[in-house]
């Protein structure tokens, strides 16, 4: 294969695996991004391309469910070269920082996310500016992971920043748009008890969604499964079933049984069910949830 075959394949793979990452193809994803970093790493002049497609994987791997593997990817290989080939201050670790601050927080370890979403802000402010799509991407991680350790106002105040940033850039029907609604609805139902707020930016964020994706994009079973949430938080227990089914079904379809996300789910219908005292399906759902955390 001569130089120019062989760059020509590696941005065909790069590519496919952004397009299976955007589309929540996400195995489909990892393969690809494998197959474009042996590529990229056999020629002169790629080392970027070969740390993107390192991050990229790492992101499908989060996106799995396989934090561990997400995180020695980040750690291990991807911003170890990105420091050696392209400096400690680049745009390109500043988005690996966020997105190891993502896996940090997924794993529940909230101190360490917090600390490399502000390590991502600072370089991102400085190379990009206040305005750009990498900063609110890291204003929301930063969010999330303040809302895990009950601080909400400052959860607020930072997703409220990342909302106004990507509407300016991104526009209204975006799924980054709709991806801070959700976050900002969460705040609402969650801390301020405000419920008919967080069902009007859950149901905004929902119609976004399922505009711009695929109706059984993982993100929409996001938006289905919080408000069947908030609907058993307010006694509508037909409402909770409804969406807490029409999630599960996307998220055991497209991420598989033993995906965390599935596990939350089940428990979720065990919660409802329990509450309106159906001993048998609670059952049934709390033990399909325990079983999906131990395979």
């Amino acid at each position: 294969m001569n130089f120019n075959e062989h760059l020509r394949l590696a941005n065909e793979k790069a590519e496919a695996g952004v397009h299976a990452l955007n589309t929540a193809n996400y195995q489909q994803a990892v393969d690809s991004f494998l197959e474009a970093s042996e590529l990229f790493k056999d020629i002169k002049g790629q080392e970027q391309n070969y740390a993107k497609c390192l991050v990229n994987k790492a992101k499908a791997f989060l996106a799995l469910g396989d934090y561990e593997k997400a995180k020695s990817l980040l750690l291990d290989e991807a911003i170890p070269f990105q420091e050696k080939t392209l400096g400690a201050e680049s745009v390109d670790i500043a988005n690996s920082f966020d997105c190891l601050s993502d896996v940090y927080r997924k794993l529940e370890n909230y101190e360490k996310a917090i600390e490399f979403s502000h390590k991502a802000l600072t370089i991102q402010k400085r190379m990009l500016g206040i305005e750009h799509t990498d900063v609110a991407n890291s204003l929301n991680n930063l969010a999330k992971a303040y809302q895990k350790l009950d601080e909400y106002e400052k959860a607020k105040e930072y997703h409220e920043e990342a909302l106004a940033i990507r509407k300016k850039i991104l526009g209204i029907e975006h799924p980054d748009v709709a991806t801070s609604l959700n976050n900002l609805a969460l705040i609402y139902h969650l801390h301020n008890n405000d419920y008919q707020r967080a069902i009007e930016l859950f149901k905004e964020s929902l119609s976004i969604r399922q505009k711009v994706l695929e109706e059984e994009h993982p993100d929409v079973a996001s938006s289905l499964n919080n408000l069947g949430n908030i609907y058993k938080d307010i006694g509508d227990y037909e409402q909770a079933i409804t969406h807490l089914e029409k999630a599960l079904t996307i998220r055991e379809k497209r991420l598989g049984e033993k995906h965390p996300d599935v596990a939350k789910t089940l428990m979720n219908l065990s919660k409802v069910y329990q509450t309106v005292g159906d001993t048998r399906k609670e059952r049934e759902f709390f033990k399909k949830a325990n079983a999906s955390r131990t395979k």
